[in-house]
């Protein structure tokens, strides 16, 4: 499902049951798409354990990497399901069915994948798992560029404008 981000301020209208400003959404997502990453929508609750549990997960070190390496997160608090569900619609996010967290990723306000907490625990222990965590972020990540596509664009773009290609070649680490 795409969303407008011209539709953004219809869908999340401001008022007492929302704190989530359409602004900040806009912003979420633009910030996203500058920096060539996916959007991470978390519906949460203080309230609940699962909630809880998430954000202590979010805050170690391997997933804390690639979320910032490939993810720009938005928490969005429900409470007891009475704040911010107007936004929750928007994203199709079913709380009232399967409760928080409820995880949603957006590529350039695309909808490209959701998950609920029950996806992501252990099936022995019930607790939410850190590498099926893991996992559900890498199998929906931005997938690498492939240097060979990058360079012949290169090619084309400076041949169009009659420059020079200068080439570096480097590696992140």
């Amino acid at each position: 499902m795409l969303i407008p981000l011209l539709a953004l301020p219809l869908l999340i209208p401001q008022g007492e049951e929302s704190s989530v400003k359409s602004e900040d959404l806009v912003a979420v997502i633009n910030q996203a798409q500058k920096e060539d990453k996916r959007v991470l929508l978390r519906f949460q609750s203080k309230l609940c354990a699962d909630s809880q549990i998430l954000s202590k997960l979010i805050k170690r070190r391997k997933v804390a990497k690639v979320l910032g390496d490939e993810y720009v997160q938005l928490g969005i608090e429900v409470g007891s399901l009475n704040q911010n569900m107007n936004i929750a619609e928007a994203f199709d996010a079913p709380l009232v069915e399967v409760g928080t967290p409820y995880l949603v990723v957006l590529d350039f306000g695309e909808i490209i994948a959701a998950a609920t907490a029950s996806q992501l625990k252990n099936e022995k222990t019930g607790v939410l798992d850190r590498g099926k965590f893991l996992a559900f972020l890498k199998e929906h990540r931005v997938p690498p560029p492939v240097a060979l596509d990058v360079l012949e664009e290169a090619r084309a773009r400076a041949a169009k404008q009659g420059k020079n290609l200068f080439v570096h070649i480097g590696a992140p680490w």
